[in-house]
């Protein structure tokens, strides 16, 4: 072989390895460099998942259970969030563990869907039954105003029938009597009195019972002594001397009634003497007096 051809051939056999060099030599960059990808697309992953997790657990403290059932299961479900986010800190950004992660992550956050689906349903049917129980309270407010409005219409109705019931009474007269014979001679002596007389009339009332009314008579003397039969009556836990007590047959017509009170002449003093008028529900109804001399 000449000098010339093995020049060449050394020429040529440079070149080659010159561009197997600079093959190689881009082929370990291009390596690297896609290395270098890897990792930080990795790291970037695992910094995306340890967002979602920690938006994840900010959800679950946010979200208010409606019964303790409910609430026990958001409990577990964000423990099993902060148990995979402090493995995912805790790990190196590797390609096998990333992806085991991140099917963890998909299914708690299914699990996260259907918990927040179940617990608003919950929600809805506590905001209608809460609808229904304000409808319901309203409803029986209402029923309540009504009730006391009738009621105390009845009671003024009850009050107006019961007053229209009421009998009136008028000329109440009381006046000393000496008996002679079968006759009554009126006096105004003190020391001739052997009785008393006393009068009164019932007015006509349609709206009252055609019934015998209990009516009560009460004479006291110029010194209060309470004189007559002394009849005594229990009205509301109290004990109430009357002079007499009369039933006076009534028929929706006036009627005059007159009894005569059987005194002790030793009571029977000069001065004034006071005659009141009670009804059967002890009420008094009308007041005179008259003077003995």
């Amino acid at each position: 072989m000449s000098p010339k051809t093995s020049t060449i051939s050394l020429s040529i056999l440079s070149s080659v390895l010159a561009i197997m060099l600079l093959g190689l030599a881009a082929y370990t960059y291009n390596d690297y460099k896609e290395h270098l990808l890897n990792k930080q697309d990795l790291a970037k992953e695992k910094l995306a998942m340890e967002s979602e997790l920690s938006l994840l657990v900010e959800k679950y403290e946010n979200v208010q259970a409606l019964n303790s059932v409910m609430d026990n299961h958001l409990i577990e479900s964000k423990k099993r969030i902060i148990r995979l986010l402090d493995t995912i800190r805790s790990n190196e950004p590797k390609l096998q563990l990333l992806i085991k992660f991140r099917r963890e992550i998909s299914a708690l956050k299914e699990e996260k869907l259907k918990l927040f689906r179940i617990n608003d349903s919950i929600t809805r049917e506590n905001n209608l039954m809460k609808g229904n129980l304000n409808k319901a309270a309203n409803a029986l407010s209402k029923s309540k105003n009504i009730q006391q409005k009738l009621s105390k219409e009845n009671t003024k109705l009850t009050s107006i029938v019961h007053k229209k019931k009421e009998l009136a009474f008028a000329k109440l007269t009381g006046k000393g009597v000496r008996i002679k014979g079968n006759r009554e001679i009126s006096t105004s002596k003190a020391k001739k009195t052997e009785q008393i007389k006393t009068c009164f009339t019932i007015m006509d009332n349609i709206y009252s019972l055609r019934e015998d009314k209990v009516v009560y008579l009460k004479l006291l003397n110029p010194n209060n002594v309470l004189l007559g039969d002394f009849v005594q009556e229990d009205y509301q836990g109290d004990v109430i001397a009357y002079s007499t007590k009369q039933f006076v047959p009534y028929k929706n017509e006036q009627v005059e009634h007159c009894v005569t009170l059987k005194i002790d002449t030793r009571y029977l003093i000069y001065g004034t003497y006071t005659l009141q008028l009670f009804s059967s529900e002890h009420e008094l109804k009308k007041t005179t007096k008259f003077k003995l001399d």
